[in-house]
Formats: structure tokens, C-alpha cells, sequence
């Protein structure tokens, strides 16, 4: 009966462990997964900025030449 209530001391430290292991495993996970994601969002924005400049400098580039054109 010792035997028994030994190796059930046993299999609930183990499984007590490799639990703990699997908890950690999965935070460490999630939280590489939402750094990934935060970047790929600030990747994105910052990218969206940039292509917005650029066409506001355009426009504005556009109507410069145009106002110089019609001072002529």
C-alpha cells in the first residue's frame, strides 16, 4: 500500500510540473505572438504615414507648379 500512495505522490509532482512547464511554454508564446503583432501593426502605420506624406507632398507639388504657371 506504501508502494501505491509513493508513486502517487509521484505522478501528482510530475504532472505538477510539466503543467507549470506547459503554463509557462504557452505565456511565453503569447506574449512573442503579441509582440510580433504589435509590430507588424506599427509596420503598418508607420508605412500608411509615410505613403500619405508622399501624396500630400505631391498634391502640393502639383498645385506650386500649377499657382507658378497661372502667375505667368
Amino acid at each position: 500500500m506504501k508502494k501505491r500512495s509513493s508513486a502517487s505522490k509521484q505522478i501528482k509532482k510530475y504532472s505538477l510540473i510539466v503543467g507549470l512547464l506547459v503554463f509557462i511554454a504557452s505565456f511565453l508564446f503569447g506574449y512573442i505572438n503579441l509582440k510580433n503583432i504589435e509590430k507588424g501593426k506599427k509596420t503598418a502605420a508607420t508605412y500608411t504615414a509615410q505613403s500619405t506624406v508622399r501624396r500630400i507632398n505631391a498634391q502640393l507639388n502639383q498645385y506650386v507648379e500649377l499657382s507658378e504657371f497661372l502667375e505667368m
